[in-house]
């Protein structure tokens, strides 16, 4: 790596490295302007100046612009500013980023605060420190970097006339969205959009009359933390829709590095399109599998602000989860969550149902939820053959025991849906509480994998998974264990558990 780094800056000639040094130099303090998409080659000399400043001047129909810098032999921070330009004081820049690896990024879009919008934007590449910094061979004064700022505008990707169905792909090279225009003929009183087999978190934007540069009043949006949404569009009144060209937009709003693959299904109807409403054959591994099946009844429950992770204990759709997973903010219990199963381990988990909360037992941290139907309404088979674990109701695992804890936790992936994840501890010791005895365990418990399974070796359900407490460099998790169950819960679901 050194060697390279140090080869490019041999074939920079000195004259040019003069010319370049302390951009902001002699032109005032709004800058040196950069052409959009063109990147900007520059020596920070540190024995003229600590930063230089640059702008950009953006359209109105600018719905993403991305400063990029590339650093050379030292660290350096990116800030930028909208409309006025960056000032020495860090409470008055919006964003500042240090360079990883030399490299740093910073996005204005329809999502941040200041959003994008038309006008002047202000970057800053700075060395923040009082000091040179130092290097093997001495002090460093001349710092090469490259600057780019890039702009992404409104545009159309594509038309579609009802009922249509589009395939697509979000990148973000692309400004991490894509646009489609529809044609809405006269007496028209509904327009529905459907967003399907999304590998990533993706959003539904709606308009009528132009492109969505902005999030702003006569925006219609369905935004969920799961990879389906729904966005039926209607007038107040039950009335017709506005006639002539509507937009929707399919986009990411997290940004995620890896291309995200779509597919959005446009109608003219109330009612979702029928290959929507098919439920998945559960194809389950062997019996001489029992990690491995009892990993397919491992859901992932999702409400709107939320999700956690859950157990299928019956055939039929009962499902057993933590208390805190199916509580909204404010310790209220949602009429429904939306639950999804994994169909394939190396794929986010597909919202298939929609349970009800049963019962909630705060004091255990238990919750029982029962499936009552299909993701988008549509009811239930008449035979509801779900993949369930084995139930261990009774024996509590010694020290010392093997653990598997499966579910969905936030750092099961590198995006914002993740797949679903197993990791291995033991069981570390115990703890006495009021109602009972609760497992202490190694295993890593983070966000998300709440309310999942504990698995003996014999993928055998020993208990549920709850939190986890931090000191420092160490912590320890705490597992609810199914013994501790309400009798009555108990009584409910032991008909189905005989039936398996």
């Amino acid at each position: 790596m050194r060697s390279r780094i140090l080869a490019a800056l041999i074939v920079i000639p000195a004259l040019w490295q003069a010319a370049c040094s302390d951009a902001s130099a002699s032109l005032g303090v709004a800058g040196r302007k950069l052409d959009p998409g063109v990147p900007f080659d520059a020596v920070l000399d540190l024995s003229r100046s600590a930063y230089a400043d640059f702008r950009l001047e953006v359209p109105s129909d600018t719905v993403c612009v991305r400063w990029k810098l590339v650093a050379q032999r030292a660290e350096l921070d990116l800030s930028a500013r909208r409309d006025e330009p960056v000032d020495s004081a860090h409470d008055l820049r919006d964003f500042t980023l240090a360079t990883d690896g030399g490299l740093a990024q910073i996005v204005y879009d329809r999502f941040t605060e200041p959003a994008v919008g038309a006008g002047r934007f202000h970057a800053r590449v700075e060395w923040p420190f009082e000091h040179h910094p130092r290097t093997t061979v001495g002090t460093l004064v001349r710092i090469p970097y490259t600057i780019t700022a890039e702009l992404i505008r409104a545009r159309v990707d594509g038309e579609l006339t009802p009922p249509a169905v589009v395939t697509g792909r979000i990148a973000t090279e692309s400004g991490s969205f894509r646009t489609y225009t529809i044609a809405v003929p006269e007496e028209t009183r509904v327009l529905r959009f459907d967003l399907a087999e999304a590998t990533g978190d993706l959003d539904l934007f709606v308009r009528r009359g132009g492109p969505i540069l902005a999030l702003e009043d006569g925006l219609q949006t369905a935004r969920h933390l799961y990879g389906r949404e729904t966005l039926i569009v209607q007038s107040a009144d039950g009335g017709v829709l506005e006639s002539g060209a509507w937009y929707v937009d399919v986009v990411d709003a997290f940004r995620d590095e890896r291309p995200t693959a779509f597919r959005l299904h446009a109608r003219f109807a109330n009612d979702p399109p029928e290959e929507l409403l098919v439920y998945p054959e559960f194809v389950l591994p062997p019996d001489s599998a029992p990690l491995a099946r009892a990993l397919a009844a491992v859901v992932e429950i999702t409400l709107d602000d939320s999700n956690g992770s859950g157990t299928l204990l019956t055939r039929d759709g009962w499902i057993l989860t933590a208390a805190h997973v199916v509580l909204d903010i404010g310790g209220k219990r949602p009429e429904e969550v939306v639950v999804a199963l994994t169909l394939d381990p190396k794929l986010p988990s597909r919202e298939l149902f929609r349970a009800r909360v049963h019962d909630v037992d705060s004091e255990r941290d238990l919750a029982l939820l029962k499936i009552t139907r299909g993701f988008y309404g549509q009811p239930l088979p008449e035979v509801l053959d779900l993949p369930t674990v084995a139930i261990d109701f009774d024996a509590t695992p010694p020290i010392g025991a093997v653990l598997f804890l499966v579910g969905y936790p936030s750092t099961g992936g590198q995006g914002p849906r993740v797949s679903i994840s197993a990791t291995r501890g033991i069981v570390a010791g115990f703890e006495t509480l009021e109602f009972g005895v609760i497992l202490k365990t190694d295993a890593e418990i983070t966000s998300g994998n709440s309310g999942g399974a504990a698995l003996d070796e014999r993928g055998r359900l020993v208990g549920v998974p709850t939190a986890t407490i931090e000191n420092g460099a160490g912590q320890i998790g705490y597992v609810h264990p199914v013994a501790g169950m309400r009798a009555e819960w108990r009584e409910l679901i032991a008909p189905m558990l005989r039936e398996k």
